[in-house]
């Protein structure tokens, strides 16, 4: 018996090879999503849930109560974690500083290898001891509470050292401090969200940094983790970490600021923390994602139940044959079950493959991020439980419709259609639920599309075109102010500024200030970047009051700052009257406004424009960014590198043009757009396909009265119109319903970027007339085709 099934669901498959084709097609294209936003999720999920005490460790996290609004950061007051470490009872403290970048140095005899990194911590011994990195070679997580002690990644260590033994050897990193490998660990997973390449031990930093990091008023990449014992309460430690701050800073801060735990598991799903080191998925995009994913598998299977239910009549014969013959319902509706499970498995597989060149070009372009999706058991088994799910869901119903007509009235097809009616409503719902998800992504891909082309063309206060970034180590032969010399006789180069890093890139530090002589305000927090004369020039930033730098030796100049019109703002000062006001900073830092300039993008759009000073400290300015001619970089790289070549022996001629550096800091919403590209494309194909079964199945429906119709004289253009206007009316319906949904969502998604697009009437008429035009050419084409069939076909056997 089962083998008949198996040849009679061959032969059925064979016959109706199209209809095989367009199934398994739609249903592979809804399992592809399906598993892949599945891998997706699991990967997010899954962030540090494989350290064995991940359910006891916290991230410290401050709340500050702003003049506007509360304000969060995962970012600490720079000596807050050695100073938990030293007070808090009751927990193990792991204080971190980074990942900061920095260029290694391996030393073999005469020779140096440099090597450029991005991913270096500084922590103490409780960071291995807590979090479950195997250490596999060398020494005890106790050797980080040492100084000059580093930990390397099996990875790093065989990019430093080759095969050999890496222990005790040793290395230099940013010319300060010389290091000795003391232990080797595995290479740490893609999805934590405290990654690194090495972890340097926390005294060599504060004995490096000691003013710096025992600075209240300043945050540096400075974070916390604590380890909370089982007999400890999570409203002791806060109430402890209040009692010790109070301490430390002044009352003001002290009044508004405080101090919480995040559990761990919370940390890379909480987009209120957003300004943590790594990326943060939001989970109302994570699940956003999810929801929609659904909705595409499930307009996969109405797709299905369409395109099936269209070959009722088709089939008819073949089931009142088989009734006649003794066939019973639950025989023939297993026939079709299992003809189901045919189609669906090669979906499965389909899916599988298509998901895997989805997750390959996904890590491809999210490279840059710790991310990495790929299939493992779980998923295998998940598409297992789809198969069985999906066959008993898309095959039921069409299976039941298939046997309830009977034996005389399918072999003459004349089945009793008074119940169709209803079914064929069910239909219309079906049709209009896939086209409501295809308009409801359209919608959101549109809006998404306008706001990354504004972010693209915005003006962001300074220009940015033709701007070449080069950085240079400590070690160049001569000044940096020599090298950007010679650079900036270089005929192509219109201007050249030095400087810590360029607007929405580079590292920058912050810091509290206010007006000499007031009371502090810790919530005036100035982002600080060091640069030179040229700055403001090179970059054309609007100089509204005052004075631009002088050419002033170091270190007289520090005491000049050039500040923004939000630095002033937020002390109630107008830019004429700022000039010459003494400001204090950093504690006991002081300085002297000469120049107010227009607010400026430092940061990247989902910011707010910060209050932002300028000032000049050579230690700090390793990078020269050039203003081209042209963007012609090809013709010009032979005398750009000569003249790096000459002067930097131990650095990297990596230069790359600004506008590139700014687009790769949207990466992450870049993939969030371009996924919503996919999705609105699948939606609209399998949209389209349903339609197709539905038009399909109308046309089949009524062959005849449309061959009378022709009879007696109806033209093409008339039953074009008769057949198509159902569907047009269809179709705006489900517009009407994604309407709202879809400008919600939108909307929330516009609400993570602080300068956002508004979105406009002209966004739907686009996904209306999108929606509209690929809808007529599929209805368009079963149409005509009916509407210029010879009727005698149709009405030979009456």
């Amino acid at each position: 018996m089962f083998r008949n099934y198996l040849k009679t669901a061959y032969r059925s498959i064979k016959n109706n090879r199209a209809f095989a084709f367009i199934n398994i097609l739609g249903l592979s294209l809804g399992i592809t999503c399906c598993l892949t936003q599945y891998a997706i999720i699991k990967h997010e999920y899954s962030f540090d849930d494989y350290h064995k005490q991940s359910s006891n460790i916290y991230r410290v996290v401050e709340h500050y109560a702003g003049d506007n609004e509360m304000q969060h950061s995962a970012f600490l007051p720079n000596p807050l974690g050695h100073t938990l470490e030293e007070s808090l009872s009751g927990v193990d403290v792991i204080p971190i500083v980074g990942p900061l970048n920095g260029n290694i140095k391996i030393r073999e005899g005469n020779k140096v290898r440099v090597f450029s990194e991005s991913k270096i911590l500084f922590s103490n011994a409780t960071f291995l001891a807590s979090f479950d990195f195997p250490i596999i070679q060398g020494d005890g997580p106790e050797a980080l509470q040492q100084k000059n002690k580093v930990f390397l990644t099996k990875r790093i260590a065989e990019k430093y050292f080759g095969t050999s033994n890496a222990i005790g050897r040793t290395l230099s990193y940013s010319d300060d401090m010389t290091l000795e490998v003391a232990g080797v660990l595995a290479d740490i997973p893609y999805h934590t969200n405290v990654y690194f390449d090495m972890i340097v031990s926390y005294p060599t930093i504060r004995n490096l940094y000691p003013g710096w990091l025992s600075n209240w008023g300043a945050t540096w990449e400075t974070t916390a983790y604590l380890v909370k014992k089982p007999e400890t309460s999570g409203s002791d430690i806060e109430k402890q970490m209040k009692r010790i701050t109070k301490a430390h800073m002044g009352q003001d801060k002290w009044d508004k600021s405080s101090f919480h735990l995040q559990p761990l598991s919370d940390v890379h799903t909480n987009s209120t923390y957003a300004d943590a080191p790594g990326y943060v998925p939001p989970k109302e995009a994570l699940w956003g994602s999810v929801f929609t994913v659904i909705l595409i598998l499930i307009v996969s299977i109405l797709n299905f139940v369409n395109l099936s239910t269209s070959q009722v009549i088709k089939r008819s014969k073949e089931v009142g044959i088989r009734k006649t013959l003794g066939g019973n319902r639950a025989n023939i509706s297993i026939q079709f079950l299992l003809e189901t499970f045919f189609i669906v498995f090669f979906a499965c597989l389909l899916g599988l493959t298509l998901g895997q060149v989805m997750m390959n070009l996904l890590n491809e372009v999210v490279s840059p991020f710790p991310f990495r999706v790929e299939y493992d058991m779980t998923v295998v088994i998940f598409a297992i439980g789809l198969i069985l799910v999906i066959t008993f869901l898309a095959g039921l119903y069409p299976s039941l419709i298939l046997t309830r007509f009977s034996p005389v009235a399918s072999i003459r097809n004349q089945m009793n259609l008074t119940g169709a009616q209803s079914w064929f409503s069910l239909r219309k719902t079906l049709t209009v639920m896939q086209f409501t998800v295809a308009n409801l992504l359209i919608a959101i891909t549109i809006i998404a599309a306008s706001q990354m082309n504004y972010i693209k063309s915005k003006d962001l206060g300074f220009d940015d075109n033709n701007v070449l970034l080069m950085h240079f180590t400590d070690n160049t032969s001569e000044p940096i102010d020599v090298i950007k010399t010679e650079l900036a006789n270089l005929n192509f180069v219109e201007s050249i500024t030095r400087c810590q890093g360029p607007p929405q890139t580079g590292v920058s530090w912050n810091a509290s200030y206010n007006l000499l002589g007031q009371p502090s305000d810790e919530s005036l927090k100035t982002n600080m970047r060091f640069v030179d004369a040229n700055y403001i020039n090179t970059y054309k930033i609007a100089l509204l009051a005052g004075r631009n730098y002088e050419d002033i030796q170091y270190p007289d100049s520090t005491q000049k700052l050039v500040v923004n019109e939000e630095f002033i703002a937020r002390l109630g000062l107008r830019p004429e009257d700022a000039i010459n006001r003494t400001i204090a900073y950093n504690g006991n830092l002081k300085g002297t406004i000469i120049g107010v300039i227009k607010n400026f993008h430092l940061d990247k759009l989902s910011r707010a424009i910060r209050p932002t000073m300028l000032s000049y400290r050579p230690g700090e300015m390793n990078d020269l960014n050039l203003k081209l001619s042209s963007d012609k970089l090809p013709e010009y790289l032979p005398a750009l590198k000569a003249v790096f070549d000459k002067y930097d022996q131990e650095g990297f001629f990596e230069p790359v043009f600004l506008k590139d550096r700014i687009l790769d800091s949207y990466m992450y919403e870049n993939t969030i757009h371009t996924t919503f590209y996919v999705f609105a494309f699948l939606a609209i194909a399998i949209g389209i396909m349903g339609l197709y079964g539905l038009v399909s199945f109308m046309i089949e429906k009524n062959k005849k009265p449309i061959s009378i119709r022709k009879i007696f004289g109806a033209s093409t253009q008339w039953i074009l119109i008769w057949v198509s206007k159902m569907y047009i009316i269809l179709i705006f319906i489900s517009f009407l319903i994604a309407l709202p949904i879809s400008y919600w969502m939108a909307q929330q998604w516009l609400n993570n970027f602080h300068y956002n697009i508004e979105i406009s009437v002209s966004h739907y008429v686009i996904n209306l007339l999108i929606i509209l035009s690929t809808s007529a050419v599929t209805v368009g084409y079963k149409s005509f085709k009916a509407a210029n069939a010879n009727p005698v076909d149709s009405l030979r056997y009456e």
